[in-house]
């Protein structure tokens, strides 16, 4: 023991005689910094700088050497956008400000437009819905209509995006769009106002024809999104299927990326009374129960079906996932995204917002269904299996009785304990 604690000093020693000769050479007495970092085994010379002292560093290197223009807020975001992907977390990013304000606008569930969902075509731009009241749908635009022009500017060929910022604009001026309609004989021109336009979330319809004869009626909900306006949509649409006589209904949250957690734990209310909904751990690891509210499940007792797929996501999760482990739906389709964390959202003072993973959820079981990848992407482990797995083909449209398995096995399932 004695003679390796002789060699290590010996080490030691020889290293510190080394910089004092040195410092001695140029007339100095050896800087007391450089022998604490030769022990600490660093470099001689550096120095412990906080992260704002590094990036203040590495600007001022870039602002005073480096050849070519720049754009400060695009280094700035650069570097955080860094600084987050080292946490290895894919759910904790920047939103830039342009990208934040969507988020918020789809969060609070309204935003400034026409009011119309759409998709790409090869033609333009197809009006896959129109939402209720809202200015395209006051000035007759109908799903399945394409939008040629915006404006005198052809669509077909461009980003959807673009072309959707094109349509937005400030609230009170118009829009001009020149709509192809398969059963009109020549273009359509619509001028539409721009206003303030709540966002459609919910979609209600019976899927099983009139009530008559003894005819089993289906009911179907199409939950897009879980925003601040959803349980308002969401009992309207409730309420009218009832008033038909639904004696079943799927909800369906295929393709859902979720949104407000406390949306989905109210929406499970309307069939779960007073139950566990989720718990939720952050970094102290303390658990946090959120509970169903009583009084709102009505004494609803018709069975239930809820369709997820791969993008079901985070409230969705815990909305099928509560819905399972009470044994109050059946889940129908394919493994859903596996999004077990909670987000918050931190504003910056340049409009782009910090999001940031705060917590991980559980479903009333106990279990956490957080996405395990390997590093070729590989999902492992994570998401809710379905109770009656079924994959749609690719030609398959969501909604479309004649190419949707999912639905239809769905609709099977309900009508199964209804006879």
């Amino acid at each position: 023991m004695s003679r390796t604690l002789s060699l290590a000093g010996l080490f030691v020693i020889t290293l510190i005689a080394g910089f004092g000769w040195r410092d001695v050479a140029k007339g100095e007495a050896p800087r007391i910094e450089d022998l604490q970092a030769v022990l600490a085994g660093k470099p001689a010379g550096t120095k412990e700088l906080q992260p704002t002292e590094t990036f203040v560093q590495a600007l001022a290197n870039v602002d005073a050497l480096h050849y070519g223009p720049e754009n400060r807020q695009e280094l700035t975001h650069s570097a955080v956008a860094g600084m987050l992907s080292a946490l290895k977390d894919p759910h904790t990013i920047l939103l830039e400000p342009e990208a934040a304000k969507q988020f918020q606008e789809k969060n609070h569930g309204q935003f400034v437009g026409i009011g119309a969902e759409l998709t790409r075509d090869a033609l333009g731009a197809k009006v896959r819905r129109v939402f209720k009241n809202s200015p395209a749908s006051r000035v007759g635009l109908k799903p399945n209509d394409i939008i040629t022009k915006v404006h005198n500017s052809a669509v077909a060929g461009r980003d959807l995006l673009d072309v959707v910022n094109d349509i937005r604009g400030p609230s009170g001026t118009s829009v001009r769009l020149t709509v192809y309609r398969q059963d009109a004989e020549e273009p359509l021109t619509f001028e539409v106002e721009r206003r303030q336009v709540q966002i459609q979330d919910v979609y209600g319809e019976v899927l099983s024809g009139p009530n008559s004869q003894g005819k089993l009626l289906i009911g179907k909900l199409e939950i897009r999104s879980f925003s601040e306006t959803i349980l308002a949509q969401f009992d309207e649409e409730l309420a009218d299927l009832e008033s038909q006589g639904i004696r079943g209904l799927v909800i369906d949250v295929r393709g859902n990326p979720g949104g407000l957690l406390s949306a989905a734990v109210e929406m499970a209310a309307r069939f779960l009374d007073n139950k566990v909904i989720t718990s939720m751990k952050k970094r102290d690891g303390r658990p946090e129960t959120f509970f169903s509210r009583s009084g709102l499940a009505n004494g609803r007792t018709y069975p239930v079906a809820v369709l997820i797929d791969a993008g079901s996501a985070s409230a969705s999760e815990i909305l099928a996932g509560a819905m399972r482990d009470y044994q109050r739906a059946v889940l129908v389709g394919e493994r859903s995204y596996g999004k077990g964390s909670v987000q918050v959202v931190k504003p910056l003072d340049d409009g782009a917002q910090l999001k940031l993973t705060i917590a991980r959820y559980y479903l009333p079981n106990g279990e956490s269904i957080q996405r395990k990848e390997a590093e070729d992407g590989e999902v492992l482990s994570g998401g809710i299996t379905p109770d009656i797995t079924v994959e749609n083909g690719p030609k398959a449209v969501q909604g479309d009785m004649a190419t949707d398995k999912q639905l239809r096995a769905a609709i099977e399932n309900l009508q199964s304990k209804l006879r």
